[in-house]
C-alpha cells in the first residue's frame, strides 16, 4: 500500500497546521483527505487485510456505529412531539404544522457527522496500514515527530505570538502535549527493542524519546492547567505499567493488584480535583474557567438540554441565545459538555462507554503481546488521554489532536494481536 501510506504520511504532516487553525476549512480538508485514504486503501486492500480489519474491530464497529445512527436520525423530520422547540416555535409563529427536526441546524449536524466519519476511516486505515509491524513502527516514528512539531510551534507561538490568526491556538497545547508524552515513551520502547539489532539506532530513539518527554513536559507546564498536568500523568502511567507488568513477567494476579491499586489512586485524584462546593455540572468541574470560557452560560446551556440533544455540533449555534446582549463570543467549556448538548447525555454516556471499553481491550492486547507490546500500550495510554482531555477542555474537537488519536488507535488495534493470528 505505498500510495495508501503516503497520503497518510501527508496528512499527519498536515496535523500541526490543523491544531493550530482549526475550523471548518481545517475540519474540511481533514475530512477529504480520510475520505481519499480510505478510499485508496479500500482498492488497494486484500482479502486478508479486510478479513483481519474485521476481526481487529469486531463489537467496536458496531458500538461505533450508535452514534452515526444517532446523529442521522437528528438529521431526520420529526413529529412536533421529537423535533426541538425551535421547530415548533416557528410554526406556531408561522401558524404552519410542518415537520421539524431534533438539530436546530442541519448544517452543522452533517459537519459533526463527516468529521466523526472521517476519524472511524483514519483508524480503519491505520488498523490495514499498520497490519505490517515495520508500517506500524514507521508510522509510530511519524506520528510522535509531529507531535513533537506541533507542541514546539505552540510553545514558540507562546513567545511569539505567530499564528495570531489561530482562533484559540492554546487549546491544543496541554492534549498534544500529552499525547506527545506517551508518543516519546513509545519511541523509547522502540529504541529499546532494537538495540539488540543496532545498537547506535537504539541510542537515536532513546535519544529522540528524551528530547520528545522534555519538549512534551515544557508544554504542560505552559497550559498551566493542573487537570491537564493529571490526565497525562494517567496515560504516561497506564504506558509505564503495561511495560513494568511486561519486563517483569508478572502473573496474572499481581497484575490484578497493580491495575487495582492504580485505579485507586486515579478515583482518589479525581476525588481531589473534584469541587463539589462549585455549583456546576461534573461534565463542567473539570473545565478551566477562563475571562473568554464562562462556565455559568456553559451550566444554563446544559441546564435546558434534553435527552435528544439539540443536533451534534450545534453548541456554537445556540450559544448567543444564553449569553447576555452584546457579550464578546467565548470559549467552549469542554468536549463533554458540547457533545452532551449536540447528541444527548445517554448518547455521550455510550460514548464514554465505548471509550472505556476500547481501554480495556487495548490494555489486555498489550499485556498479551510477546513483542512490540508498546504500539498497543500507547493506544491505550492516549486513549486515557483523550478521554480525561474530554472533560478539561476542547481539544477533542480539534482535527489535529482527534486525528493523532485516531491513527494512534488505529496502530495500537491491528498491533494488539499476536502475528500468528494476523497470518
Amino acid at each position: 500500500m505505498p500510495i495508501v501510506f503516503t497520503l497518510f504520511t501527508l496528512l499527519i504532516a498536515l496535523f500541526p497546521v490543523l491544531t493550530i487553525q482549526d475550523g471548518l476549512p481545517a475540519q474540511s480538508l481533514f475530512a477529504a483527505f480520510a475520505a481519499l485514504i480510505i478510499a485508496a486503501a479500500g482498492v488497494a486492500a486484500r482479502a486478508a487485510d479486510a478479513q483481519f480489519a474485521a476481526q481487529v474491530t469486531r463489537r467496536l464497529g458496531l458500538a461505533a456505529a450508535i452514534p452515526v445512527a444517532w446523529m442521522v436520525i437528528q438529521l431526520l423530520p420529526m413529529p412536533s412531539q421529537l423535533s426541538h422547540t425551535v421547530w415548533v416555535n416557528g410554526n406556531d409563529v408561522l401558524d404552519q404544522k410542518a415537520w421539524g427536526h431534533i438539530s436546530v441546524d442541519l448544517g452543522k449536524t452533517l459537519e459533526a457527522l463527516v468529521f466523526y466519519l472521517a476519524n472511524i476511516a483514519l483508524i480503519l486505515a491505520s488498523i490495514l496500514l499498520a497490519r505490517d509491524y515495520q508500517r506500524a513502527g514507521r508510522l509510530l516514528i511519524i506520528l510522535s515527530a509531529v507531535t513533537f512539531l506541533t507542541v514546539l510551534a505552540l510553545l514558540t507561538d507562546r513567545v511569539f505570538h505567530l499564528f495570531a490568526l489561530s482562533a484559540y491556538p492554546q487549546q491544543g497545547l496541554g492534549a498534544a502535549s500529552a499525547l506527545g508524552l506517551v508518543l516519546s515513551l513509545a519511541v523509547g520502547a522502540l529504541g529499546l527493542e532494537r538495540g539488540a539489532q543496532a545498537k547506535k539506532s537504539s541510542r537515536t530513539f532513546l535519544f529522540a524519546s528524551a528530547g520528545g518527554i522534555i519538549i512534551c513536559t515544557a508544554g504542560l507546564a505552559a497550559a498551566a492547567n493542573i487537570n491537564l498536568a493529571v490526565v497525562a500523568a494517567f496515560g504516561a502511567v497506564t504506558f509505564l505499567s503495561i511495560q513494568l507488568a511486561r519486563s517483569l513477567q508478572l502473573n496474572s494476579w499481581t497484575i490484578a493488584v497493580l491495575l487495582a491499586t492504580l485505579l485507586a489512586a486515579a478515583t482518589m485524584i479525581v476525588i481531589w480535583r473534584f469541587d463539589p462546593d462549585r455549583p456546576l455540572s461534573p461534565l463542567l468541574n473539570f473545565a478551566t474557567s477562563t475571562p473568554t470560557n464562562p462556565l455559568a452560560v456553559a451550566q444554563r446551556l446544559l441546564g435546558d438540554t434534553g435527552w435528544f440533544g439539540a443536533g451534534a455540533g450545534t453548541y456554537t449555534v445556540l450559544l448567543p441565545i444564553y449569553q447576555d446582549f452584546g457579550e464578546a463570543a467565548v470559549q467552549l467549556p469542554s468536549s463533554a459538555a458540547v457533545l452532551v448538548v449536540g447528541l444527548g447525555l445517554p448518547v455521550v454516556l455510550i460514548a464514554v462507554g465505548i471509550g472505556l471499553w476500547l481501554i480495556v481491550r487495548l490494555y489486555g492486547g498489550a499485556l498479551a503481546r510477546g513483542r512490540d507490546s508498546f504500539y498497543a500500550a500507547a493506544a491505550a495510554s492516549g486513549a486515557v488521554i483523550l478521554l480525561g482531555e474530554a472533560f478539561c477542555d476542547t481539544s477533542l474537537l480539534q482535527a489535529g489532536i482527534a486525528g493523532t488519536g485516531s491513527v494512534l488507535i488505529g496502530i495500537g488495534l491491528a498491533q494488539s494481536v499476536s502475528r500468528v493470528d494476523k497470518a
